[in-house]
């Protein structure tokens, strides 16, 4: 499973990054909305966005709508993890999940083994 993190948070972007990779998952990493964008429309597919909301040059919830508004990525599985838990509703009416930055990262874990299981569950019965 391919996933893009976006944080300017370098230190937490990349610690999430290392976990996600230990765990055998492809990883990129940005550093804003603006590069989030720039990087899903550019690179080769992602399955997973795993995004903060507070961002230089676009947030993570306007990046979600626009990101939702593109039919090529209609696919894409979205986690915004954010310390803000008023945009909770907002996520889950985009599609998405809400993990709050509060909660231990083994929530994000969780849920990321989740998706990537459901992904697999849907591949292979379209396999068969």
């Amino acid at each position: 499973m391919r996933i893009l993190i976006s944080d300017d948070d370098t230190n937490l972007r990349n610690l999430i990054r290392r976990i996600l990779q230990n765990r055998g998952y492809e990883v990129e990493g940005v550093e804003n909305g603006q590069d989030l964008i720039d990087t899903l429309h550019s690179s080769e597919k992602f399955d997973l966005l795993i995004t903060d909301n507070d961002m230089p040059a676009i947030t993570g919830i306007e990046a979600i709508r626009r990101i939702r508004a593109d039919v090529r990525h209609e696919k894409l599985q979205i986690i915004l993890f954010s310390g803000n838990a008023e945009h909770r509703p907002e996520v889950r009416k985009l599609g998405g999940e809400f993990v709050d930055k509060a909660e231990r990262l083994a929530n994000l874990l969780s849920i990321v083994d989740e998706i990537n299981s459901s992904l697999r569950s849907t591949c292979r019965l379209h396999l068969v």
